[in-house]
């Protein structure tokens, strides 16, 4: 009995139904047709600044960021990007970021910066005394738009497959997932956004202006490139992304490295 497929409700069949004998053909496009990035190196324990650096490679935008070694170099970053700013602990061993209190936000001038990376600091020594501390990441603080969710992992069946969702506090109210098999084109990228309980969230509205949908699903698509190419990496969840009215923007990302079994 428990092995037999169960649908709950008339709707949900049907629509199952529906899907198994649509006639229109998934599109799945040669991923290396067109120009794509050099190999990108990935550090044995990749951090979030690691993530970064890859989906940069992949032409997706990421925040004005910097890593830093040394508190005169936090300055002189926080000064180039503009305050406020967000400061981040980078250590491979601490990957509950917020939970181990290694984050400083919405830093407002020199005085609370220099206060917020000692203290940051101090945070990640007593969460993992142990730890080996890469640098403090330096980050502008990114407001406005919606927060959007991009998830890579590898599937035993299907292989990468890519994950959108809306994230932040509608993520907990509209609790939704739009799969597909990676690489994918924009085309489709456009049809996962627009199957996504959030996409009222991106159209125009009372008091809301209309948020840049080409941009998100131009950097979807090269999600799933990145998806598809790297074979390295096992998952890659980027959340949030802001999706604003002029392009769009990550600001966190966590990555898992591939273990290879000897």
């Amino acid at each position: 009995l428990f092995r037999s497929p169960y649908i709950p409700g008339f709707r949900r069949c049907f629509e199952a139904l529906r899907l198994v004998f649509e006639r229109e053909p998934a599109f799945r496009p040669n991923p290396l047709s067109g120009t794509l990035p050099p190999k990108c190196p990935l550090h044995p324990r990749p951090t979030e600044y690691d993530a970064k650096v890859l989906l940069r490679a992949y032409g997706i935008p990421v925040a004005r960021e910097a890593l830093c070694h040394s508190l005169a170099e936090a300055l002189t970053a926080a000064e180039s990007i503009g305050y406020p700013v967000a400061l981040k602990v980078m250590s491979p061993s601490i990957l509950r970021k917020t939970e181990a209190r290694v984050i400083a936000l919405d830093v407002q001038n020199e005085e609370e910066l220099k206060n917020a990376y000692g203290r940051t600091l101090e945070k990640a020594r007593i969460a993992d005394p142990s730890a080996r501390i890469r640098g403090v990441l330096v980050q502008e603080m990114v407001r406005g738009g919606a927060e959007w969710r991009m998830e890579y992992r590898k599937d035993l069946r299907f292989g990468p497959v890519v994950e959108a969702s809306i994230s932040g506090i509608y993520g907990e109210v509209l609790p939704d997932g739009v799969l597909r098999a990676a690489p994918f084109r924009k085309e489709e990228a456009l049809r996962m956004i627009r199957e996504s309980r959030g996409y009222p969230l991106l159209l125009e509205g009372w008091r809301r202006d209309a948020l840049d949908i080409e941009a998100f699903s131009e950097a979807l698509a090269a999600f799933s490139r990145l998806a598809y190419c790297e074979q390295d990496i096992s998952r890659l969840d980027v959340n949030p992304v802001f999706v604003n009215r002029r392009g769009v923007l990550v600001v966190d990302a966590f990555i898992e490295r591939r273990v290879r079994r000897k």
